[in-house]
């Protein structure tokens, strides 16, 4: 049989990579007769029962680095899954720890990338893997488009590369996300507020939730602007919850504040925090179902940013029953799409958060403008929901048996 061996980053269950290796690794335990977990940062162990694991938190980086090469010569491996974003990929192909292995031994290499965003580098390390599986069909088309400019100046092998390309979106556990009231035992929506806000909601209240670990690049002046221009459009009093692992730094509140303030929110009524996801060492704080809890004591879960690989955050809170607003743009139109609210965004533009990365973002009172059209209409918001919930429990796409098929058909193999 076949053997499989992980490569990613960040292996753990709570983490982006770790979700998807954790949703997928124990549905191929009767396709491959081993599987590994090998990572940079944070020991899998424990985390993934089907896979053996390497991790040596007293090692440096690049003595890490050097052990996964020693791990895929001696493994006597088949397939090689990276799991991570074009830096770590960059990272992996400039050191030669995959490319010079697959000179070697029969290697089959496939490569799943977050990267909203396309640029050159991906034809740079296009000739290290046999495919590259994107999260979404518009940055796949993304890349095709790229490809397609550059064609007359490509290799072979880059050509080869560059049409051994899929899209594959991610699923979502419908048995825990879902919506609350619909089993014996739930909590009430009362309940559930006064659990995560401590009094500080009514169940008048519109809570806006945002998700995310940094300030500027998750959109959270864009956050705080929309809520300002929302509270003039609603007839309900509406306050922003900011969900952030660990408030993400010390500044984070200051920073959050200063944004609050400038759209004439009051950042002690009008501003609340939660930082359950995860601790100071990056352990999981905050279960599946209790962050379902949380998505059910929402009113919406707003996703201000353009710069997320898969937004697991949208389709979960879906999933949940809890409306989704979300830009117009890039992957969230394939994770959202219809099931959201679509919110405009601006022209492109280079991002505030440092150089290279390209982004736009949601125009605020447009898209304040979208959400007041859906929060007052009650058939509208209805409708809404019910689509998200139906696309979570029919809809076939949405599962994470249907990602691990159309894995297995990358791979070469069959599920049993």
């Amino acid at each position: 049989m076949p053997s499989l061996l992980c490569v990613t980053p960040w292996p753990q269950l709570k983490t982006h990579y770790g979700r998807v290796a954790g949703n997928l690794i124990p549905r191929w335990s009767s396709q491959f007769s081993r599987i590994g977990v090998w990572s940079t940062h944070g020991a899998p162990a424990g985390e993934h029962p089907y896979a053996e694991a390497w991790y040596d938190e007293d090692r440096s980086l690049e003595s890490r680095l050097a052990q996964l090469g020693e791990v895929i010569t001696s493994g006597d491996w088949s397939h090689v899954w990276v799991i991570g974003d074009l830096d770590f990929l960059t990272k992996l192909a400039s050191l030669g720890l995959i490319h010079d292995r697959l000179e070697t031994q029969l290697i089959y290499a496939c490569a799943i990338v977050d990267t909203p965003f396309i640029d050159t580098r991906y034809l740079h390390i296009a000739e290290y893997f046999d495919f590259f599986v994107c999260l979404s069909g518009m940055v796949l088309g993304a890349y095709r488009e790229l490809v397609a400019d550059l064609r007359t100046s490509m290799s072979k092998t880059l050509f080869k590369a560059a049409v051994a390309t899929r899209a594959i979106p991610l699923g979502v556990d419908n048995r825990v996300f879902r919506p609350m009231l619909t089993e014996a035992g739930d909590p009430s929506r009362e309940e559930l507020r006064e659990t995560f806000f401590n009094g500080q909601v009514t169940t008048d209240d519109l809570v806006v939730m945002v998700s995310g670990h940094k300030t500027r690049r998750k959109g959270i002046p864009q956050a705080c602007a929309l809520v300002s221009s929302l509270r003039q459009l609603v007839d309900r009093p509406v306050k922003l919850y900011f969900h952030m692992p660990c408030l993400a730094s010390a500044s984070a509140p200051i920073q959050v504040s200063m944004f609050a303030a400038a759209c004439d929110l009051d950042p002690e009524k009008d501003i609340l925090y939660g930082d359950e996801f995860f601790d100071p060492a990056g352990r999981p704080l905050l279960s599946d179902e209790r962050l379902n809890y949380l998505y059910n004591a929402v009113d919406l879960v707003l996703c201000p940013d353009l710069a997320n690989g898969w937004p697991f955050t949208a389709t979960e809170a879906i999933a949940a029953g809890t409306p989704v607003a979300a830009p117009a743009d890039h992957v969230w139109l394939d994770a959202v799409g219809q099931r959201g609210i679509e919110l405009p965004c601006t022209e492109f533009g280079w991002a505030p958060w440092g150089a290279g990365e390209y982004a736009r973002a949601i125009d605020p009172h447009a898209s304040a403008l979208k959400v007041a059209e859906v929060f007052n209409d009650q058939d509208k918001l209805g409708l809404l929901i019910e689509r998200g919930i139906y696309w979570a429990v029919a809809d076939s796409s949405s599962s994470w048996d249907t990602t691990a098929e159309r894995w297995s058909d990358i791979f070469g193999v069959s599920r049993l």
